[in-house]
């Protein structure tokens, strides 16, 4: 598993919303403040709504709101809810039919380094990261 663009623009803008916990921030409002591209920011809470993290208003007055309790919302919970379901086996070179056989040192390394990423997001949760003053800088 990787942490992609798509992963970090969902945790900065539930982030974003929690500090703002309780108002209606907008698609907008949150692309302009973390600057994220709006169509690209939209598709994602969306992936967020429909696991019950946000709602979302439409109309006038629309936008996103945090729904779940912080400390529910883990980061593995976050990459499921954006279709990253398990981690990602790849062979860093290229040995795809060989890595099977763990022949690789390199290959046991990712294996071993992607257990430990998988327990560790699984901890990690909304709650810790808002309290980080390293996210949305």
């Amino acid at each position: 598993m990787i942490i992609t663009t798509k992963i970090k623009y969902a945790i900065n803008a539930l982030v974003y919303l929690a500090e703002n916990h309780g108002t209606v921030i907008s698609a907008r409002e949150i692309s302009e403040k973390l600057n994220i591209p709006k169509e690209f920011i939209s598709k994602i809470l969306q992936s967020l709504v429909s696991e019950g993290f946000v709602c979302s208003k439409k109309g006038k007055n629309g936008g996103f709101v945090i729904l779940a309790n912080l400390s529910d919302i883990t980061v593995k919970s976050i990459y499921v809810a954006l279709g990253y379901t398990q981690i990602e086996k790849v062979c860093w070179l290229g040995l795809q039919g060989n890595c099977i056989d763990k022949i690789c040192d390199l290959c046991t390394l990712w294996e071993k380094m992607s257990i430990e990423f998988e327990v560790s997001i699984k901890r990690v949760n909304l709650q810790i990261l808002a309290e980080s003053k390293f996210v949305n800088n």
